[in-house]
């Protein structure tokens, strides 16, 4: 099978068991008629991963045609994307969309990396409901890809910070996250959105709503309603001796204070600051923690973002700033258009059309309060509008009177494919006139969303009350979350604790029919850094941390005796690169950077004495690149530890920043071509010259699949519902497998026809947490329902 180089990132998933099982020779889809029951009628307090199927199914897709036809194929098209960890940024002061103010963790994921910068975009943003704990900042490890739009909350020890249809249990704060589209290569152009219910900033998507492509600078103060906010028809305001508000796409507010030294600018609110933002002409430059360059104009809007190796996107405005494209180094662009101040339309780098709708609510004084009043207001308080009922949101196009005093809510979008899929968001609740309440998906409900008086969400449920968490908050005087009780929906409770920092304190899980009692502790420094953890055994782990919170030192079961212990250690340069990491007795490991700050090699030490012979030996892999007129990468060559080039592996891209061509160290070449412009390739070729074609929907689903064998073009097709579910695949040989689903989105069957007209058909049923609890094979004489069944 010819290899894909974002392979190892994704696990192919059709069925509910998330497995794919291939055969060279069609095979009955059953050898009779049973029954096969799964033990999940426990309470959820561990997740039973589903059995493989002993009998083999008919036509499943392989790895990789499944991976494309149903996950959307990663578009990153380097060597390694497999995620082995966490980059965490830590201090600093943060305002969280529900007006709390803390230091938190924030984390993008790490990449095994071969040095080809940065890869992969988008993720999913947790949100900014706050809480979290204020996790050390590793800084720029050598494996690492990020986009500066991935920040999502996590801590050290990988603890949630979200449950259930995503809802952040530290505050109550209601978050939808989804993504629309994502292209390929390094700071690929993507678009998520996140609805985010505490957040009271103005978007391109208007209030509640963020985007990947919503940066802004905020001078002088963080309140929208101010003339100082990034908006259009606003105008520009001088930020000199006041403070700096960075917006981020997941929702965060970074605060950065002014100071004359050591050169004029603003420094993030933090103990030994990295980040900064310094004037340039009429422009402000922010320089990143991990030193990407953020350009902005005089008014806060974002005018180009770029990495470390100066690869990013450059953004253009109409007269009443209002974006209009966005554009990547590599000419690929998405294009923006409006329609009375909202926009309606976003067209992909590939041309693909996505539309957007609203509902506007009228201002009135029973669903607003000042901005002073909100500041003031307890937590206990409902977050309603959050803004001054004189102000339009969005403003008139062009932007002059009359006032609207209206805001407008995000509740449609029609995404494009075959067939195109359309979800509609709603806003139910009475009290709460912005407050997501659910979301359909073709007009089917999909997901209940329900909040208390004080619009913290304590239910969230799928169709036939599937999925059901629960959320229960004890708070303080002043109506602030110290502890949240989720009920998962097989009924185990686990409670969750918080300082007043909003750092998680504890994980207290109760003991149940089938879980016996657990708990999990943690401690922070003087700096808001997690200095100690205890986790569910009850070994302790010891961390040391600098003022910048970068991990010096980490002691796992450091209550045991020293011999007992393992202990790393950390170097760091001045770019916040780490550049040694130490196992003590085990290894230690040196990573060097090149100028363009691309990881030029890495040597692996031995320090055990274990192997007389090998003590102290050293093997060192190197990365050598070049790179196009636009920055991006031509070529990287990575050099293992072998003598010579015998163990070379050289990647060539094109100026768009595709991977063109793979060979080894043996000479066997893999070849990419017939890009289109999310970075899908048309074609593969292999080492052998077999070869693998492919045509793609609107949404970059694979719609057909081509093999070229015995002078011949074999066609394998897939098709999808409206929910954007496979619902069926036709091979070569015109044989199909179909798939049935219900609202929820759980596989009810899949079949394939047989001889004589009958169907070999396997039916699944689930527990209330949508864990199989039975798989039964039968026959069937009416061929099954496909697709999505509401």
């Amino acid at each position: 099978m010819l290899q894909w180089p974002w392979g190892r990132l994704i696990r192919p998933c059709v069925s509910v068991f998330s497995t794919f099982q291939h055969r060279s020779e069609r095979q009955p889809l059953f050898d009779g008629v049973g029954l096969e029951t799964l033990q999940h009628e426990g309470d959820g307090c561990r997740r039973i991963e589903p059995p493989r199927r002993a009998t083999r199914v008919g036509y499943h897709l392989t790895a990789l045609a499944a991976a494309l036809a149903l996950l959307h194929v990663p578009t990153q098209l380097h060597a390694e994307v497999e995620v082995v960890g966490w980059k965490c940024y830590g201090g600093g002061t943060v305002t969280t969309s529900d007006g709390s103010t803390y230091n938190p963790g924030f984390c993008d994921p790490v990449y095994a990396d071969t040095g080809g910068g940065y890869g992969g975009g988008g993720g999913i943003s947790a949100g900014g409901g706050g809480g979290g704990t204020t996790a050390p900042n590793p800084g720029n490890s050598p494996n690492q890809k990020r986009d500066a739009s991935i920040k999502t909350k996590c801590d050290q020890s990988g603890s949630p910070q979200a449950a259930g249809n995503p809802v952040v249990f530290s505050t109550g704060n209601k978050i939808e996250p989804e993504v629309d589209f994502r292209s390929g290569g390094d700071m690929p152009l993507t678009l998520n959105r996140t609805y985010d219910f505490y957040w009271d900033g103005i978007g391109i998507f208007g209030r509640r709503w963020l985007s990947s492509f919503d940066y802004k600078l905020l001078f002088t103060t963080d309140d929208p309603t101010s003339a100082c906010y990034p908006r259009p028809g606003n105008g520009t305001c001088d930020p000199t001796g006041a403070s700096i508000w960075a917006q981020r796409p997941d929702g965060r507010k970074i605060k950065f204070n002014y100071a004359t030294s050591p050169v004029p600018g603003w420094y993030e609110d933090k103990p030994s600051p990295i980040a900064k933002i310094l004037k340039v002409g009429g422009n402000y430059q922010l320089y990143s923690e991990d030193h990407t360059v953020e350009l902005y104009d005089a008014a806060g809007f974002p005018v180009t973002i770029k990495n470390q190796q100066g690869i990013g996107w450059n953004f253009t405005y109409d007269g009443n700033h209002y974006l209009t494209r966005v554009t990547h180094d590599s000419g690929r662009h998405v294009d923006f258009t409006w329609s009375g101040g909202l926009l309606t339309q976003i067209t992909d780098p590939a041309g693909n059309v996505y539309q957007y709708t609203y509902k506007t609510i009228a201002l009135t004084s029973s669903n607003t309060m000042q901005m002073a009043s909100a500041q003031t207001a307890s937590r206990s308080l409902a977050p309603m509008l959050m803004m001054q009922p004189d102000l339009d949101d969005p403003p008139p196009t062009p932007v002059n009177p009359p006032i609207q005093t209206m805001v407008a809510l995000l509740t449609g979008v029609t995404q494009p494919g075959s067939p195109s899929t359309t979800l509609a968001y709603l806003y139910e609740d009475s009290r709460f006139q912005t407050a997501l309440t659910g979301k359909t998906i073709q007009g089917v409900r999909y997901s209940w969303f329900t909040y208390d008086a004080n619009a913290r969400a304590i239910e969230t449920k799928h169709a036939y009350g599937m999925e059901r968490y629960q959320f229960a908050y004890t708070l303080d005087t002043n109506g602030k979350v110290t502890a949240t009780a989720i009920t998962n929906p097989l009924g185990k409770v686990t409670t969750y604790s918080f300082d007043a920092s909003g750092n998680q304190l504890s994980i207290d899980g109760q003991a149940s029919t089938h879980c016996s009692a657990s708990y999990a502790a943690r401690q922070y420094d003087s700096n808001g850094y997690m200095s100690a953890s205890t986790d569910f055994r009850g070994n302790i782990t010891a961390y040391e941390s600098d003022a910048k919170g970068q991990v010096l030192k980490v002691t796992e079961n450091a209550g045991a005796d020293p011999s007992a212990q393992r202990v790393r250690t950390y170097v760091w340069d001045d770019y916040n690169h780490q550049t040694k990491e130490t196992l003590a007795g085990q290894r230690e490991i040196a990573y060097v950077y090149g100028a363009d700050q691309r990881l030029a090699s890495a040597t692996v030490k031995n320090l055990s004495s274990t192997v007389a012979a090998s003590a102290g030996q050293t093997r060192a892999t190197t990365y050598a690149y070049t790179t196009w007129p636009n920055g991006l990468l031509a070529t990287m060559t990575i050099d293992g530890p072998l003598a010579g080039s015998g163990d070379a592996t050289v990647l060539t891209y094109s100026q768009t920043g595709d991977l063109l061509s793979s060979k080894n160290g043996l000479g066997q070449t893999t070849t990419y071509d017939g890009y289109n412009n999310l970075g899908l390739p048309g074609s593969i070729t292999g080492p052998n010259g077999e070869k693998e074609a492919y045509v793609y929907d609107g949404r970059g689903r694979v719609v057909d699949r081509q093999t070229f064998r015995n002078g011949g073009t074999q066609h394998t097709y897939y098709e999808y519902d409206g929910f954007g579910r496979l619902s069926r695949m036709t091979a070569p040989d015109g044989m199909t497998h179909s798939y049935q689903y219900d609202a929820a989105g759980r596989l009810l069957s899949e079949y394939e026809p047989e001889p004589g007209g009958t169907f070999a058909q396997t039916v699944y049923t689930y527990n209330a947490m949508s864990l199989p609890t039975s798989v039964k094979k039968q026959r069937s004489f009416v061929e099954p329902q496909r697709g999505t069944t509401p």
